[in-house]
């Protein structure tokens, strides 16, 4: 069921304003207690798992009608989205694939922030990239993590000087009004969501192990880092992978993302000396070095707009819009194949006075292979001694296996650090 919750009211004497925490929970209350008892209600939520151009006609046969497009209103004028699950995952793998598919009809996927509370306390996001990237609603989280306090029942705690307000408009269930082809295809589309939800493996690792052991070998953490999971693709597959990694431009007003090439000359030689028995320690040092300078100068140029992926995604996308022949260029495979390793990572902190009163801290999350016969890999420092790796693989495909995979990448990281240990 789907709940309006207005966010402010008036007080007794001035403008309106937020919501107490209490409030807040108070006005959960009210929808846990309308909703006890009742199972889940098919929506168009649904749709929104759809291919974008199927999602648009199903939205404008919703507009047709009064209710829906009121309804529509509702839903995507919100600032964002609390899912109150009845659910409980039991592990940080369970909890990722979560968060990310839901079941169909409790994530609106067009929506740029989707809270999830699950039944047993844990708590997770979805995040939507088109208006932003995820180091905007991280910051949020941040915000919230070191701020939210609760009395020794669990009870939202507001700060001393905050004004309570007199009256509350009470959350409204928003309500649809589907014909008998809308509401047969929501049962359709929920179905096959569920068949590519089943499909994504997703395999969350706890390590004890952080920056500090990797900044004792003088490197790079993420550079360590990239070069592992080469080492691992390369000794599962004995190929080399076309690798993404983001990088953030906020050295710019403006930046939003650009693309880090991972792979390299060095990064090559280094991956097959690692497996050649004839290879010596000092060659496999030097070809590690290289790689790992590569990357470095590689992650410095994207992070300051001088690499070339949104510049030939521009290109490519002038060349559409002016009506002209796309340039044969884009049609190279180098250029036009999907990226076989898709990775990321995200700083453990971004305000170091805000993180300062966190009591929890985030374990990672993690998004989709961009190919079929790929691998997603999200890596979070959690200070000097920990971190967390998420990576994702489709069962479908015979070659992947995110289990193997984690194996083969802490088996690579192990490597690295002996290479790199002094004897």
């Amino acid at each position: 069921m789907m709940f309006n919750l207005p966010l402010f009211a008036s007080e007794s004497h001035g403008p309106d304003s937020l919501l107490t925490p209490e409030e807040l929970q108070s006005q959960m209350e009210l929808i846990l207690k309308h909703t006890e008892g009742n199972s889940s209600v098919p929506n168009p939520a649904v749709f929104t798992t759809l291919p974008r151009s199927d999602w648009c006609k199903e939205r404008e046969k919703l507009m047709m009608r009064t209710q829906n497009r009121d309804s529509l209103q509702q839903v995507e004028r919100a600032l964002f989205h609390v899912i109150l699950e009845d659910t409980s995952p039991q592990d940080l793998s369970e909890e990722c694939h979560a968060n990310l598919c839901g079941n169909g009809f409790n994530r609106w996927f067009d929506k740029s922030m989707t809270m999830t509370i699950y039944e047993n306390g844990l708590s997770g996001a979805n995040i939507e990239h088109t208006s932003v990237d995820a180091t905007l609603p991280s910051r949020g989280l941040e915000y919230m993590f070191a701020k939210m306090r609760f009395d020794k029942n669990g009870n939202a705690q507001s700060p001393p000087d905050i004004v309570m307000h007199d009256l509350l408009s009470p959350p409204f269930r928003i309500e649809w009004n589907l014909d008998e082809s809308q509401s047969e295809s929501l049962l359709h589309h929920q179905t096959a969501h569920l068949q590519q939800s089943t499909n994504l493996d997703m395999l969350a690792l706890k390590l004890y192990t952080g920056k500090g052991a990797i900044k004792k070998c003088r490197v790079s953490p993420d550079s360590f880092m990239q070069m592992s999971i080469q080492l691992a693709f390369y000794r599962l597959h004995q190929s080399v992978p076309k690798t993404y990694e983001t990088a953030m431009t906020r050295f710019f007003k403006f930046g939003r993302t650009e693309t880090i090439r991972t792979v390299s000359n060095h990064s090559v030689a280094f991956t097959k000396a690692m497996i050649d028995p004839k290879a010596t320690k000092e060659e496999k040092l030097c070809h590690l070095k290289k790689a790992m300078k590569y990357h470095s100068d590689y992650k410095l140029n994207a992070m300051s707009g001088r690499a070339s992926d949104r510049s030939l995604f521009g290109l490519m996308a002038a060349a559409r819009m002016s009506g002209q022949k796309q340039p044969a260029l884009f049609d190279l495979p180098e250029i036009k194949a999907g990226d076989q390793l898709s990775t990321s990572q995200s700083p453990f902190m971004f305000d170091l006075e805000i993180s300062r009163g966190m009591k929890i801290y985030p374990a990672g999350g993690l998004f989709a292979p961009q190919t079929m016969d790929g691998y997603s890999v999200y890596y979070l420092f959690l200070g000097e001694n920990h971190m967390t790796i998420h990576i994702g693989t489709y069962r479908c495909h015979p070659d992947t296996d995110s289990k193997k995979f984690s194996e083969a990448l802490q088996n690579a990281m192990d490597e690295i650090k002996t290479l790199l240990t002094k004897v």
